[in-house]
């Protein structure tokens, strides 16, 4: 049956567009063969004067396999390049696949006209705004912002590679995952350009990165966690919430051998995890006291998925009068040693497949700046490795402009920063 400015031509008379299967793909059409057997076709068939089909390719499929012999097409007179097919195709319903698929044929076209532009910019500033715009032309005529094309050709470049698994494509296009989901898990599965050593899932390591967390930001990424008392003063509690986010499993155990002000102890209850908090001079009801440098008894038979070793060091702050305080210790030689006690005796406590982080950063006095965290480093290299370090700007040290001035008058560190060491047991 024709529509109005259709005529009815034979099914074999039509011809697919040689590119519509690689762009396309085979959408299945069981829905379309339903509706068409109900309704008729809607819409002609637009092809070109030699026959080819520009749009309504699973329209014809669908004509085939209800028995038709003919359909109503409508005649285009353009030229049938790619870009035509990806024109009559604009309000189809499309996968993430189908839309990379389309900017792929559409960006060399953007990229040529961008470097005619390019070679005529000397003609006047707007031409020389619009050089380079490739990427921002053709995510305009997909309906994509900018980001969301760089993000998708990216994924789509890893997978053909062979860099990236099957199921993370096929989440995307059922829309079980997100485009920003589906763009982590590729940069996680990204071949590493560093040589530092892939995990269980095959991913390399990113082994430095950088929290940084104002304490009115407790929710700027990595999980949501509710307010929390913020009676110690160094670190946003966001940054142990990362910590035990992304380093303990749902339900697991941690355990906080310097517990302070509990903040560990209190984000675990946040995210649903078994905290143990001990301190050698407790603060709240539920930290026990506890000299770090020896395990308890009745938690020797336990292994934790989680140990956080938050050590008070330098001349920062006093936490009690007691000798064995590492707040008290003077020497830096003395400092460590009792630091790698500690380490020694919780290490033996830490699962099989768990996770020790330990907080180390510098300090200034009478304008000699201490660097302990690489010296700490240094010792936690003998008793386990090192998997993944993590740069932690002190939330009291951030760069404003008073800061930064008081800073240079008293001949101090503008910022300091901390560094978290986090472990897992050596593979031998």
């Amino acid at each position: 049956m024709a529509t109005r400015g259709s005529v009815s031509l034979p099914l074999s008379r039509l011809r697919p567009h040689p590119r519509n299967a690689s762009i396309y793909g085979s959408d299945p059409i069981d829905d379309l063969i339903g509706e068409i057997d109900r309704h008729g076709m809607l819409e002609p068939v637009v092809v070109s004067p030699k026959h080819v089909i520009l749009s309504g390719h699973r329209r014809v499929r669908a004509a085939k396999a209800l028995g038709w012999n003919s359909v109503p097409v409508r005649l285009d007179r353009g030229p049938t390049t790619a870009a035509r097919l990806i024109a009559f195709n604009r309000q189809r319903r499309k996968t993430w696949t189908q839309l990379c698929c389309e900017a792929l044929v559409l960006l060399p076209g953007a990229k040529l006209r961008a470097a005619r532009r390019r070679s005529s910019a000397a003609r006047g500033p707007s031409m020389a705004r619009a050089s380079g715009r490739a990427l921002t032309e053709v995510a305009t005529e997909l309906g994509l912002k900018r980001e969301a094309l760089r993000r998708l050709l990216y994924i789509h470049e890893l997978h053909r590679a062979g860099h990236l698994p099957d199921y993370l494509l096929a989440h995307l296009n059922s829309g079980k995952w997100t485009l920003h989901k589906t763009y982590l898990s590729a940069r996680a599965f990204a071949p590493n350009p560093h040589g530092t050593p892939l995990d269980a899932a095959g991913r390399w390591r990113r082994f430095l990165d950088v929290w940084t967390f104002r304490y009115s930001l407790r929710s700027a990424g990595g999980p949501a966690i509710p307010p929390i008392d913020e009676r110690t003063g160094a670190h946003a509690p966001q940054v142990f919430a990362n910590l035990v986010h992304y380093f303990s499993p749902p339900g697991g155990t941690v355990v906080d051998p310097m517990a302070g002000g509990g903040t560990v102890h209190d984000v675990c209850a946040a995210l649903g995890r078994q905290c143990t908090s001990l301190d050698l001079s407790p603060r709240r009801p539920f930290v026990r006291e506890n000299d770090a440098r020896r395990v308890p008894e009745d938690l020797a038979p336990t292994r934790f998925d989680l140990i956080v070793l938050d050590p008070p060091y330098g001349n920062m702050l006093r936490y009690s009068r007691k000798r064995a305080d590492l707040s008290n210790i003077s020497s830096t030689e003395r400092f460590l040693e009792v630091l790698s006690e500690c380490v020694h005796s919780w290490r033996a406590v830490l699962a099989r497949s768990g996770f020790f982080a330990l907080f180390m950063g510098n300090y200034d006095h009478d304008g000699v700046c201490t660097d302990l965290a690489w010296r700490v480093g240094r010792m936690l290299e003998e008793q386990l490795a090192i998997v993944r370090r993590i740069w932690v700007p002190y939330v009291l040290t951030e760069r404003t402009g008073i800061r930064v001035a008081r800073a240079a008058k008293f001949n101090r560190l503008a910022t300091r920063q901390c560094e978290v060491f986090v472990c897992q047991h050596r593979n031998e």
